[in-house]
């Protein structure tokens, strides 16, 4: 038996009052602390379901899309890439049976090119976008008539649909409350779904490589394949002084290539120089 219980037995009062007084803080310093976990994970959940959004419905039944949205993204990425990030390009080169876009041209000699795509992150999710609005909706309904196969009552509002581009990924944003009536019934309003991709960087690279041929007529890959391992650059010069660049990430296997044509000199150019001497 504790000092402190003996003592209260013995009659002396005031050490009795100071060990109930400690036993009573002591219970009330644990009752706070569940309150204060208790509000945590209750703000915790509240924020989940409020605005991450599961995709989940219950145990048995969810929203199937993401992986439809992903490989929808990852299959236009590589199609937009290869076109210099132009759904249907029209100013092209043909290299090696495929029509390279021009992103920098000057039909000119000795002028540098004239940048045909300014804001080229911009303009390749907005073209993504473009291309794939489609096929997400597809995805989104498709994953909406499995719940209502699944028996879940499902109530649609307004939709709306933004791609951005971001270091190592590619962000699809859906805004689409959705209201799953019948047992356990939830409320949905927005997906951020987030697709591996490094095409924000490799836009990045070719709007750097556009920039050297407006100023100087020509980019030093050597250089940059140094400053950026995981990145291939190829150059290949063609006869009217036409650049064809193929960015390629080596991790993704994911292309982005363009053509330019800067800083040309008419042929023959040097030759008279070259007599006199």
């Amino acid at each position: 038996m504790s000092r402190k219980i003996m003592d209260c037995k013995r009659g002396y009062s005031h050490k009795c009052f100071d060990a109930n007084l400690n036993l009573a803080i002591s219970k009330r310093s644990q009752v706070t602390l569940f309150i204060i976990i208790a509000i945590v994970i209750v703000a915790g959940l509240l924020v989940y379901f409020l605005w991450i959004g599961p995709t989940y419905v219950s145990p048995s039944g969810k929203l199937q899309f993401e992986k439809c949205v992903k490989e929808v993204i990852e299959k236009n990425i590589e199609k937009l890439g290869i076109n210099g990030g132009f759904v249907n390009p029209e100013f092209t080169i043909l290299y090696q049976d495929e029509e390279i876009p021009y992103l920098c041209y000057t039909n000119l000699y000795y002028e540098p090119c004239i940048n045909q795509m300014p804001f080229l992150i911009n303009n390749f999710a907005n073209n993504l976008k473009e291309m794939s609005e489609d096929e997400i909706w597809a995805c989104y309904e498709a994953g909406l008539k499995e719940l209502k196969r699944q028996g879940y009552e499902v109530i649609e509002g307004d939709k709306n649909l933004e791609i951005e581009l971001n270091p190592n990924r590619v962000n699809v944003i859906i805004d689409a409350p959705v209201v799953l009536g019948g047992e356990g019934s939830q409320k949905f309003t927005r997906f951020n779904i987030a697709v591996d991709s490094r095409i924000y960087e490799m836009t990045a690279l070719a709007t750097s490589i556009i920039q050297f041929e407006t100023r100087y007529g020509d980019s030093d890959t050597t250089s940059m394949m140094t400053l950026y391992p995981n990145y291939r650059f190829d150059k290949f010069k063609q006869g009217d002084g036409t650049t064809i660049y193929i960015i390629e990430d080596k991790d993704y296997g994911n292309k982005f290539q363009f053509a330019s044509r800067s800083l040309v000199f008419p042929p023959g150019y040097g030759l008279n120089s070259e007599l006199v001497r």
